[in-house]
């Protein structure tokens, strides 16, 4: 009976290792999926999700869509939603590219969806180079320019503005650099004008304003930064200045103008990236997603249905949202190993399978050195606070209940206190697994209880050395990109742990046990 369920197990472990070898080497030297992070050709998604509750009215949305630029191309834009119309054909007098979405009758929430997929063009195409808008603004030195002086006193702050930095400086560049640095002082005049005059809020809108006044072609753009992985962007404004056939930005930190570099340009001017009518509560989140694919996209746009298959059943045809979920889900199986690895083969004692490779999880976004001091700390307090309950003589669940909320109340206080200290570390301590936390601390002093002090650290020390072996494995760029690249990997993940199962000769730490009886 056991040499027929050994056989089982080898045929189930053949079998998956085959599997998950042969969907591997398929995609990684017929599709040429790629086996590293790419470092070349970069790509992203980018999504945009608008929901609002309707009233019963026609709702009508404009939104407002990325332009491409010299350096980044839009490559394929889907748009998602629920009986409405659109329209994608408008394009303003400044470029920017509209979307209209409408419905006849709206009632109850209602959600709409774009999604671009962007990447790093090769050649710089002339996207960029669109000529700048007609400028009604009367120009420094005209009839128009000095009449308005005479007559209005915050044109008469702009003039003196214009006046003193034109003695000042001898070049455009010289200029802007002073006029940003008037900004950033938070000259009188400069506060006059945003009082005064309406939409001269930010910085960029403001220094627009008194470079066309200046006779010099600028744009206030709107975008986001293209970051690795992020959600819930808030998109930034900045200056834009035409330089003979380009439009450059204004580096506030280098004092100088520079190409628009890892910067998407979504549209220009000082509107929101939305406008809603008939509509209410509206809430907009923008994420963005580096895409690790950048041979795989290619291929897609040349037309291989083969390719283009596979990647709409691979986690990068998912939203945004989710494939940021599955690329820490899919790394949980692999923490897994490590622990079963380090209980069964090495023979470390740990509280729990789970609870290793969670902290494990909370280590990536706290790093190992603060998530050690904090999980520690944590551990401690509430084993302290476990050994007094012991006096109050509480019943199992509410003496549970009672850790929870001591853990939660000490997270809560290192937080608050962390931040305060300037150490932003502790604002992650929150991803810690709390029951898990709770569910320790009960463990280890039942095990303090009845087996010691000295088994109880121990057990708690092999749990921690687990967490930062997992933390090691699962925070290597390299592990993380094969893993959410070829999810098949994990049948021979599943293979591994059904032959660790099975294995049951000596762990390293028995054989330092019994050292003697050699």
């Amino acid at each position: 009976m056991a040499l027929a369920k050994l056989r089982e197990t080898h045929i189930v472990t053949i079998f998956l290792i085959l599997t998950g070898v042969m969907l591997f080497c398929y995609r990684a030297f017929i599709l040429d999926f790629p086996l590293t992070p790419d470092r070349t050709v970069q790509s992203w998604h980018i999504e945009t999700k608008l929901s609002f509750d309707g009233t019963g009215d026609a709702p009508s949305i404009q939104l407002y869509l990325p332009r491409p630029s010299e350096r980044y191309t839009i490559v394929d834009e889907n748009f998602v939603s629920d009986g409405f119309s659109l329209s994608t054909s408008g394009i303003d007098d400044t470029g920017n590219r509209i979307s209209q979405w409408r419905k006849a009758q709206s009632r109850g929430r209602e959600i709409i969806y774009y999604r671009a997929i962007l990447y790093e063009a090769r050649q710089a195409t002339a996207s960029n180079n669109d000529p700048p808008a007609p400028s009604s603004y009367p120009v420094f030195g005209s009839a128009a320019f000095s009449a308005l002086a005479k007559d209005e006193t915050e044109y008469f702050a702009l003039k003196t503005i214009i006046s003193d930095l034109r003695d000042e400086t001898d070049s455009n560049d010289a200029f802007i650099t002073g006029l940003f640095r008037l900004i950033s002082d938070g000259d009188g005049r400069i506060t006059q004008l945003r009082e005064r005059i309406e939409g001269l809020e930010t910085d960029a809108s403001l220094a627009v304003f008194i470079l066309k006044h200046n006779g010099m072609a600028a744009r206030v753009m709107n975008g986001i930064s293209l970051q690795d992985n992020a959600r819930n962007i808030t998109p930034e404004s900045w200056t834009e200045i035409r330089i003979g056939d380009h439009w450059l930005v204004y580096d506030k930190k280098k004092e100088q103008l520079t190409p628009r570099h890892g910067r998407l340009g979504w549209w220009s001017g000082t509107d929101r990236l939305y406008h809603l009518d008939g509509g209410q509560a509206p809430v907009m989140s923008v994420s963005v997603r580096k895409h690790v694919e950048s041979a795989l996209t290619e291929s897609i746009w040349q037309g291989n249905p083969t390719r283009e298959a596979v990647y709409r059943v691979s986690v990068f045809s998912l939203p945004v949202d989710v494939q940021l979920l599955f690329a820490i889900l899919l790394l949980v199986p692999v923490g897994a190993l490590v622990v079963s690895i380090m209980r069964q083969m090495v023979g470390i004692h740990t509280y729990g399978t789970f609870m290793p490779v969670l902290v494990a999880l909370a280590f990536r976004e706290t790093q190992l050195l603060w998530g050690i001091i904090l999980f520690t700390t944590i551990v401690a307090l509430g084993l302290a606070c476990r050994l007094y309950l012991d006096r109050l003589q509480l019943l199992l669940i509410p003496r549970l209940g009672a850790i929870l909320t001591l853990v939660v109340i000490a997270i809560y206080i290192l937080s608050v206190t962390t931040f305060h200290l300037g150490v932003h570390a502790g604002l992650s301590i929150s991803l810690f697994p709390i029951v898990i936390l709770a569910m320790l601390i009960e463990r280890m002093s039942v095990t303090w209880e009845e087996f010691g002090g000295k088994v109880a650290l121990q057990t708690a020390l092999g749990s921690l050395v687990t967490a930062i072996a997992g933390y090691a494995v699962i925070s290597n760029n390299h592990i993380s990109h094969i893993v959410t690249t070829f999810p098949e990997l994990l049948l021979i993940v599943l293979a591994l742990h059904v032959m660790i199962g099975r294995y049951n000769g000596y762990k390293l730490t028995e054989l330092y046990r019994f050292r003697s009886f050699r």
